[in-house]
């Protein structure tokens, strides 16, 4: 078991994080040890192998056994949980449901009634809010979205994130109504706030970085599917782990009881604040990875564009197919709803999360790209598979 820090007595004590070996799950465990606001970080997963550190403690647990939730809390005793557990976007619905709601909700439960436990940090998803071409022509606030529900016509991932991201607010107890001195009893009690993250990437980044790296210096950067004019957000990892520390201390620290500047039972979206198109930055990848066709400058560099209405016809059938010969048991990587995603564009403010949280990017989004691609080249790089 990884030393508790001598501040015993800090503002977030210990701070247990669900899924902390993951890629955003692990940055987040080393943002918490690298803050004195905390006195001991444990994070917990079903194997809990991955990205582990000296600092950190790490822990058995699948979220979906209330009797294995319920013997974790009891002897971590956290007084913060950030919760990190989600099937990824290409989950079926059912384990979106099993993983994302409902194992969400039995934890929520649980946390309240625990005497130890003060505040619960959920990392949420843009996906959670409905989206739309019409509404990329200037960034969104919070308060101008709509969450996505079990009823509505999104992907089972967005569906789950926006009804998940329901009950995490309204179980929040409402600050302004408890008691921060140290000896005050918050059994009962459970402030929570959601961190909206979309574009997620990084180093370690196994998906969105990775898939982009695979195909460098061959004919598929020479390929563009849809006209590529929405603005879509982006988010180091690093900054996006940074953000659920602030959250933390914002909802701990007694200071936020404004109601403009309130953070439990809120949303607040996060990202770089450097909007970049899809493809742009596909081809920034491409072009930092060493990408030929990506970095000629000449006038001739044609591309292949693919309409979107064709590649959904492809997906869909790649998807009947699939469901088809795996009795619904699996989905494909190629989905309709991965591309009504990058058709739909997503453009969103971070002045809540500034104003409110103190919140900045560690970069801008072409820097992002920059330190991510250096880590691949100074690490495995991406060739290996």
């Amino acid at each position: 078991m990884a030393a508790s820090k001598n501040s015993a007595d800090s503002l977030l004590g210990t701070v247990l994080v669900t899924g902390g070996c993951g890629f955003i799950g692990s940055f987040i465990v080393e943002a918490f040890a690298a803050s004195s606001s905390c006195s001991s970080v444990v994070a917990a997963s079903r194997n809990p192998t991955k990205f582990c550190i000296a600092e950190a403690t790490y822990k058995v647990c699948n979220f979906s056994d209330r009797n294995q939730v319920t013997a974790l809390l009891n002897e971590v005793k956290p007084r913060v949980i950030v919760h990190t557990v989600s099937p990824g976007p290409f989950a079926t619905p059912d384990e979106h449901y099993r993983i994302s709601y409902l194992a969400t909700k039995q934890l929520l439960e649980l946390a309240k009634q625990h005497p130890s436990v003060r505040a619960l940090v959920w990392t949420s998803s843009m996906n959670a809010v409905k989206l739309d071409p019409a509404m990329n022509s200037s960034p969104l606030t919070e308060s101008g979205t709509e969450l996505n529900d079990f009823k509505s016509k999104a992907s089972a991932y967005g569906r789950a994130k926006g009804a998940t991201e329901t009950i995490i607010l309204a179980s929040n107890t409402d600050a302004s109504t408890v008691d921060f001195s140290g000896d005050a009893s918050w059994e009962g009690k459970l402030l929570t706030t959601s961190l909206r993250i979309t574009g997620l990437y990084g180093p370690r980044d196994k998906t969105t970085i990775w898939e982009i790296l695979k195909v460098v210096n061959t004919m598929a950067t020479r390929i563009q599917i849809g006209k590529n004019e929405l603005l879509h957000e982006w988010n180091y990892v690093e900054s996006a782990a940074n953000a659920h520390v602030l959250a933390a201390r914002a909802l701990l620290d007694g200071q936020h009881l404004r109601p403009d500047m309130r953070v439990d039972g809120e949303a607040f979206s996060i990202t770089d604040g450097s909007p970049m198109k899809f493809w742009d930055f596909s081809r920034k990848v491409w072009e930092m990875a060493g990408d030929e066709f990506c970095n000629r400058r000449d006038k001739e560099m044609k591309l292949i564009v693919i309409p979107f209405w064709f590649m959904k016809m492809v997906a869909g059938f790649g998807e009947w197919a699939c469901w088809l010969f795996t009795f619904g048991r699996k989905r494909p990587r190629m989905t309709v709803d991965h591309f009504e995603f990058m058709s739909s564009g997503c453009w969103f403010s971070i002045e809540k999360a500034q104003t409110r949280l103190g919140y900045e990017p560690v970069c801008d989004t072409e820097e992002g790209i920059r330190r991510t691609i250096k880590w691949f080249k100074d690490n495995e790089g991406w060739e290996k598979g």
